[in-house]
């Protein structure tokens, strides 16, 4: 029988603190709701997570790398060959040709405004985007 009561102790003496430190958690927000000042939220924004281990139990490095996705790619330039020779595609800074690679994604083809990717069978198609100066679209428009 005491040691019954002795459960029954310890188990209200638990529901008790789980019910304590519950309600401290919702004090504290809700004195910040009513102070003003919104709980801060950390957003990654695709960047590695700060708290994340740059190495295992084994002492090796772990490489974190960003997964590309093909709208984060913008085709910036082209150079054309149009008598057959190699052509350059300028996707994200970098300059590839027909055949090269980059975060998994490889230029299958090059045209004169446009660029054909390719992943996993995949085929994408980045439009050359040209931009004129303000100067010469206002000159347009009259």
């Amino acid at each position: 029988m005491v040691k019954y009561i002795r459960t029954l102790f310890v188990l209200a003496y638990l529901l008790v603190s789980c019910y304590a430190f519950a309600q401290k958690d919702s004090s504290e927000e809700l004195s910040l709701f009513l102070s003003g000042i919104e709980p801060y939220e950390y957003k990654s924004a695709d960047s590695r997570d700060p708290f994340m281990r740059l190495v295992d139990s084994t002492g090796r490095i772990l490489i974190w790398k960003k997964e590309t996705n093909v709208l984060d790619w913008s085709l910036e330039g082209i150079i054309l060959d149009e008598q057959g020779g190699d052509s350059y595609a300028i996707i994200n800074g970098e300059i590839l040709r027909e055949g090269e690679s980059m975060d998994s994604f490889t230029v299958t083809r090059i045209e004169k405004n446009k660029a054909m990717i390719e992943k996993s069978g995949q085929i994408y198609t980045l439009e050359l985007v040209v931009e004129l100066p303000q100067e010469a679209e206002e000159e347009d428009a009259e």
